[in-house]
Parts: C-alpha cells; sequence; structure tokens
C-alpha cells in the first residue's frame, strides 16, 4: 500500500495510522510504527519541505517481513553521519537501526528515500 502525506506537524501520527491499517497487529507493531514515525518526522524536521510538499509511504509485507519506506523531494543526507549523530537530537536513525533487521538511505531523481524492515 502507497499513501501520501503532507509534510506537516501532523504527519508522523497520520503516517503510523495509516500502517497500522496496513500491518495489523503483529508482534512487532510497536517496532514498525516507531520507525515509520522516526523517518517520517525526520522527513519533515530535516527535509527542508513545506507543508504543501508531499511525503509517501509506502509499505510492503511479505510473509513475516514488513518494509515501510519513506520518499520525499528533500535534500540528500550523509547517512553515516546521521548513525553516528551528536549534538541535540539526532537520534531517529539510531532508533530506526535498533528496531529493525535492516535500513538504508538512497538518492536519486531529486528524491531521498529512506526504508527499513522488521
Amino acid at each position: 500500500m502507497t499513501f501520501e502525506l503532507a509534510a506537516s506537524p501532523d504527519a508522523p501520527a497520520r503516517a503510523r495510522a495509516s500502517v497500522l491499517d496496513v500491518v495489523g497487529d503483529p508482534r512487532s507493531v510497536d517496532d514498525i510504527l516507531l520507525a515509520t514515525s522516526e523517518l517520517v518526522s525526520n522527513a519533515v524536521r530535516h527535509g527542508d519541505l513545506s507543508p504543501d510538499d508531499v511525503i509517501t509511504v509506502d509499505v510492503e509485507t511479505s510473509g513475516e517481513v514488513v518494509r515501510v519506506t519513506v520518499s520525499h523531494d528533500g535534500p540528500p543526507f550523509d547517512p553515516l553521519s546521521a548513525r553516528t549523530g551528536g549534538g541535540l537530537g539526532g537520534f531517529g536513525l539510531r532508533i530506526v537501526g535498533a528496531v529493525s533487521k535492516r535500513w538504508d538511505v538512497s538518492h536519486r531523481d531529486g528524491r531521498t528515500e529512506t526504508w527499513f524492515e522488521v
């Protein structure tokens, strides 16, 4: 399932509700919702987006694996520096890494795409 959200402060909560509708209540639903919230929050806070911009969320389920991809037209960033963090905040991708089996970031065709699998 793919859905779009306005890049507004309530986007993380709307993303969690939509993802919950897709994945139902597997054992790892809390981890899935937390990681989704972190990725959408990062897009809103660090993606240089206006409330008129769109964040796309794609949720795929295959057997026991759930993959969530968050993409937007925001600028690329270096995931290695984000993984090490520093300063205030900067824990979003660390949280995603802690609750997921795999995750990564890519930049192509002017879009930033971050995904995780649980």
